[in-house]
């Protein structure tokens, strides 16, 4: 889900997998919650109910043996929420790489305005198609999740979810647009601070205050429709544990590997003690992550166990198309997975032959319509560069072509 920068040539298998791996995490979340329902646990807010409600919500809920598999598609499910936090991870990672390999120097006149410029003009692409298209496609049907009338619709545009009001409005996933973009004004600040201070002095010395900003928010905050923005990541400060990460480990991977990150994951997070830290870690996340204080750490910490495990367990050792192309449209793949299934699916008591029909179904136009909409987003990002290009050079004769 996080945005690629970077030459195609210098992508990181391990990285692609797990982009790969988290987009396929958020589309199997969210088709287990319009299905089968929504869980309690590592969600504050709204229906947050009593520590014996969340606990009893995950214990099994079958009558018979055939329905055990439906309940172990459900525990995967819920339990794939934890894909949000790894997006923001590898999203710091994969902007520190690529920003590094370009030897981008933040300080220089110029090149901030163009950092953003360059990112903040890749994510509008797909955005506003999306957009667009949504609009469109609801105007024709009659439904009204989003109208041009409502103040809404174009304080989303912009993407600016910041309140409860804007943070689900139309397409609840999108509240993930609204951090990126913060993401993006933010990075330069925190890559910055990694490379003056270190990445793991920064990490031990940042962290824990962001940790505690954090459970100061969930605990002092009243209103639920609050703490639900500010536990799910609607306020960059309390994903800035996960980016945080992000960026510290890219950059002191790109650091020790000279820019070969493939080879450094593979010769240096060897044995079984990795695995052992990791499971132990994403166990203890999840465990907290049924009480309310406990949700200050347990994205943070799930996060980066997840991280550990998809680097370390990735199976490739050479570049596999459908990986590739599943990571370079994962964030089209978001965008277009919500709306989508939302049209096949809806609650049901239990699954049936016809529910899976239908989700393999919505998958299978989600899949379409990225691909798609990258594509479209691609011809008009080149044919924007191209319009400004020409209109420069006809003010200045003499410049290069960008």
């Amino acid at each position: 889900m996080g945005h690629r920068s970077g030459d195609s040539d210098q992508r990181s298998l391990a990285l692609d997998f797990a982009r790969a791996a988290a987009i396929v995490g958020l589309v199997i979340v969210h088709s287990v919650e319009l299905t089968l329902g929504f869980p309690m646990a590592f969600n504050p807010g709204p229906g947050w109910g009593t520590l014996s409600e969340r606990l009893a919500q995950w214990l099994p809920q079958v009558g018979a043996w055939w329905q055990w598999p439906e309940q172990i598609f459900r525990w995967i499910g819920w339990l794939c929420d934890q894909a949000v936090g790894v997006s923001v991870v590898i999203t710091g990672r994969v902007l520190t790489l690529s920003t590094e390999r370009r030897d981008v120097d933040f300080s220089r006149r110029g090149e901030l305005r163009s950092w953003w410029g360059r990112h903040y003009g890749r994510l509008a692409g797909p955005w506003l198609i999306a957009n667009g298209v949504l609009l469109a496609v609801v105007t024709v049907v009659g439904r009204d999740p989003m109208s041009v009338t409502d103040p809404e619709f174009w304080i989303t545009l912009a993407g600016v979810r910041v309140t409860p009001e804007t943070l689900y409005y139309a397409v609840p996933a999108w509240w993930y647009v609204g951090l990126l973009v913060q993401i993006y004004l933010v990075f330069p600040a925190v890559l910055a601070l990694c490379r003056r201070l270190g990445p793991w002095r920064t990490v031990f010395m940042t962290i824990p205050v962001f940790v505690v900003i954090r459970a100061a928010g969930l605990l002092l905050i009243d209103s639920p429709g609050w703490v639900d923005l500010w536990a799910r990541g609607g306020i960059v400060l309390t994903r800035m544990p996960e980016l945080l990460l992000g960026v510290a480990t890219g950059l002191f991977m790109y650091r020790n590997a000279g820019g070969d990150v493939d080879h450094w994951v593979d010769t240096r997070l060897w044995g079984l003690r990795w695995y052992a830290i990791a499971a132990a870690s994403w166990i203890l996340g999840v465990v907290a992550g049924f009480s309310l204080l406990g949700n200050a750490v347990d994205p943070a910490l799930v996060a980066a166990s997840i991280m550990v495990i998809l680097v370390k367990a990735s199976p490739l050792r050479q570049r596999n198309r459908i990986v590739s192309w599943m990571a370079s449209r994962s964030f089209c793949i978001y965008l277009v997975h919500q709306p989508v299934f939302v049209a096949f699916l809806g609650p049901v008591e239990h699954l049936t032959v016809g529910t899976l029909a239908r989700m393999v179904l919505a998958l299978v136009v989600t899949l379409i319509a990225a691909d798609v909409l990258l594509r479209v987003a691609v011809i008009a990002y080149r044919s924007v560069l191209g319009a400004v290009d020409k209109q420069r050079r006809r003010r200045n004769p003499g410049s290069p072509r960008s």
